[in-house]
C-alpha cells in the first residue's frame, strides 16, 4: 500500500531566482527518481504531516505538522500547472530537512503470529515485522518466544500461492527435552497448548531439509495458534530508507551556502 509521490528538486541561483535542478515527476526512470518516488505512507506522513503514522512525535520537530504550505508562488508556470495537480502539496527547505530526526528510534508495538516473529528474527534487514493483529488468541512476550525458538528448528519452505511466491519460516520440529525445561515460564493453559502443538512437530534429522519439509507439510494444519507481543524501534530513516539514503544526499550537496536554504524539495501526491 502506498501513495505516488511527485517531487521537485531546486537550487536557488546568485540573483536569487529558483530553478528545478531534477525533475522527479514520474517523467524519466533513474534511481534518484524511483527513490523519490517511493510509494511509502510513511513518507507521505513525513513530509505532508498527515495519514498518521509511527513518525507523528517526530514530525512536531518541524512544528509543521497539518500546515501544508502549498505550491511555492514563483514555480514557473509549466511546474505550476504540474504541482497543481497534485494533493498535500508543500515543500521544505534542504536546512529544514536536515533538522528532522531521522534517527530517532520511535516506539513501536504489536501483536504478531509466531511465523512472522522468526522470520523478522532470522532477517536484520527487516525493519520490522509483518502481519500484526489485534485480537491474539494467545499472546506470549518476547522473552518466552525466544525461549521457545530454543526448543525448535525453523526451517526455510518456499511456499507458492495463486497470488505471488513468498517464503516462510515454519516451525516444523520441536525437541521435547529441552522444551520440557522451558514450560515453566507458560501459564498452566498457555502449557497445555504448546505441549499438544510439540507432539505433531516430532524432532527429525536437524540437517535434513527434505525431513523437515516433509514433517512441516504433514503436519502445517496444527499451528500454534500464538501470536508474540512484539516490541522494537524504528527510525525514520529506516522507514523512509531509500528517501534518506538516496534523496537526502543528493539535495544535501546541492548546497552551496553551508546551510541548506539554497535548496529545497517541492512535493505532491496522487492517489
Amino acid at each position: 500500500m502506498g501513495t505516488d509521490i511527485h517531487v521537485l528538486i531546486q537550487c536557488r541561483d546568485r540573483r536569487g531566482e529558483w530553478y528545478t535542478r531534477h525533475d522527479l515527476t514520474g517523467r524519466r526512470e533513474t534511481e534518484l527518481e524511483s527513490a523519490a518516488r517511493d510509494r511509502n505512507y510513511w513518507l507521505f506522513h513525513l513530509l505532508a504531516g498527515i495519514r498518521g503514522g509511527p513518525f507523528t512525535e517526530a514530525h512536531h520537530v518541524l512544528g509543521l505538522e497539518g500546515k501544508l504550505r502549498g505550491v511555492p508562488e514563483e514555480l514557473a508556470d509549466r511546474e505550476n500547472a504540474l504541482m497543481c495537480g497534485y494533493h498535500s502539496t508543500s515543500f521544505f527547505t534542504c536546512a529544514e530537512l536536515e533538522r528532522y530526526p531521522w534517527t530517532l528510534g520511535i516506539p513501536r508495538s504489536a501483536h504478531v503470529r509466531l511465523e512472522n516473529y522468526v522470520e523478522w528474527k532470522r532477517r536484520p534487514e527487516l525493519n520490522e515485522p509483518i502481519g500484526y493483529n489485534d485480537n491474539p488468541p494467545f499472546t506470549m512476550s518476547m522473552d518466552q518466544a525466544d525461549a521457545l525458538l530454543e526448543c525448535c528448528t525453523v526451517a526455510e519452505i518456499h511456499e507458492t500461492s495463486s497470488i505471488e511466491n513468498y517464503t516462510i519460516y515454519p516451525i516444523v520440529a520441536v525437541d521435547a527435552e529441552k522444551l520440557a525445561s522451558k514450560v515453566g515460564l507458560f501459564r498452566v493453559d498457555e502449557k497445555i497448548k504448546i505441549l499438544q502443538w510439540a507432539q505433531y512437530h516430532p524432532p527429525v534429522e536437524y540437517d535434513d531439509p527434505a525431513a523437515l519439509e516433509a514433517l512441516y507439510r504433514a503436519n502445517r494444519g496444527h499451528r500454534l495458534d500464538v501470536e508474540v507481543e512484539a516490541k522494537w524501534e524504528l527510525s525514520p530513516a529506516q522507514g523512509c530508507r531509500l528517501w534518506y539514503e538516496k534523496v537526502m544526499p543528493v539535495v544535501r550537496d546541492l548546497s552551496r551556502d553551508g546551510r541548506g536554504d539554497d535548496v529545497r524539495v517541492v512535493f505532491g501526491f496522487d492517489n
